[in-house]
């Protein structure tokens, strides 16, 4: 008995190899992201209009400048960046928070009640969206915090102080923990409001 060929004519099994190996190299990318990384990506997220010098970004962020230079260029590896415009690619960036961010760094908490920063659906961005659950509300740990509740575990040890900075990257940082550890409603409820900032900051740059 024949069998038959379960490739297409004309089509090479090395182009399957090719594929796999496509996809594996792009994973691996993704793994070698650390969690300041996606503080950068949202700063520039928030504020696309301008290249800032590293040491200026790395003040803001609360970050060293060779450690927002290397956030960079691995952002750049990973394709969500644009290495000479240095802003985000919205659709990439995009598809890596929806889908992959909870995986690569999922939200944990770190320790039990204190005082910090709220985050995810306790921030000012999503209050009165969520109904309440009778827990204490998630924070990011901060001795000067005005809020006692669970900790969390941020991307970036400077986070907390550099979210009281900067209203914007507050949010957005704040939708990142709902991405990393939301509920269902609460996850699809931060995918479109990044989807919205991300194309919105994508049409103010644009020629």
């Amino acid at each position: 008995m024949s069998h038959r060929n379960p490739l297409p004519l004309g089509v090479k099994p090395e182009s399957t190899t090719f594929s796999i190996d496509s996809f594996a190299i792009r994973e691996y990318r993704m793994g070698m992201l650390k969690g300041q990384d996606i503080v950068i990506l949202m700063n520039l997220t928030a504020h696309s209009e301008g290249r800032l010098p590293y040491a200026a970004l790395g003040e803001k962020l609360c970050m060293s400048p060779s450690e927002v230079h290397a956030g960079v260029n691995r952002l750049v590896l990973a394709g969500l960046v644009d290495a000479e415009a240095r802003r985000v690619k919205t659709e990439p960036a995009l598809e890596f928070l929806k889908h992959g961010l909870k995986y690569v760094f999922p939200l944990e908490r770190k320790g039990g009640l204190c005082r910090g920063v709220p985050t995810a659906h306790a921030a000012p961005c999503a209050k009165g969206v969520f109904a309440g659950d009778g827990e204490p509300p998630p924070v990011w740990p901060d001795a000067e915090g005005r809020v006692r509740g669970f900790g969390v575990v941020p991307l970036h040890r400077g986070v907390p102080a550099a979210a009281q900075k900067d209203k914007r990257l507050y949010e957005l940082l704040a939708l990142a923990d709902l991405l990393r550890g939301g509920r269902a409603r609460e996850r699809r409820w931060a995918e479109q409001r990044i989807e919205k900032i991300l194309k919105t900051a994508a049409s103010e740059v644009s020629p």
